[in-house]
Parts: structure tokens; C-alpha cells; sequence
């Protein structure tokens, strides 16, 4: 999620993306599936966009870049992050 937020920073994430993302989400759900499992997906999807966004907004500002240098996931995405 550090690079939700790291992206957030850089051009603020705002709710109508997530909005969107999820409406887009749900219509190819919609027009390729049905069912429960469509639905569990479609469930799923908002709690993962409902998390990114709390965990943007708990995050503050100056450890989007500090988080770089203490990255948990190793070298390898500390890299990938620095190219975003």
C-alpha cells in the first residue's frame, strides 16, 4: 500500500478515483461474470479500495519518502518506488 500512497503524494488520490476505479471494476465483473463469486469480487474490491483510501489518509506526508530508506519488502521495490 506504500505505493498507493507514494502515488497519492505525488498527485493526490482522491475519492472520485476510487469512485471510478470501482465503477470500471464492477462492469467488467458485470459483463463477464455472474453469481456469488462475481459478487464476492465485486464485494472484495470495495473493501480494498476503502482500505487504500484510509491507509492514504493515515499516512502523513513526510513518511511517503522516508519509507524508501525503511522499506520491509528489501531493495528490490525500494527501487521500483524510486522510479514512480
Amino acid at each position: 500500500m506504500w505505493i498507493h500512497a507514494r502515488l497519492s503524494f505525488e498527485t493526490p488520490l482522491r475519492a472520485e478515483h476510487f469512485h471510478r476505479w470501482l465503477k470500471i471494476f464492477r462492469e467488467t465483473i458485470d459483463e463477464s461474470f455472474d453469481g456469488e463469486r462475481a459478487e464476492l469480487a465485486k464485494t472484495r474490491a470495495k473493501m480494498i479500495a476503502n482500505r487504500i483510501q484510509n491507509f492514504i489518509a493515515e499516512v502523513p506526508a513526510t513518511q511517503h519518502r522516508r519509507q524508501d530508506k525503511f522499506n520491509k519488502f528489501g531493495n528490490g521495490r525500494a527501487k521500483i518506488l524510486e522510479q514512480i
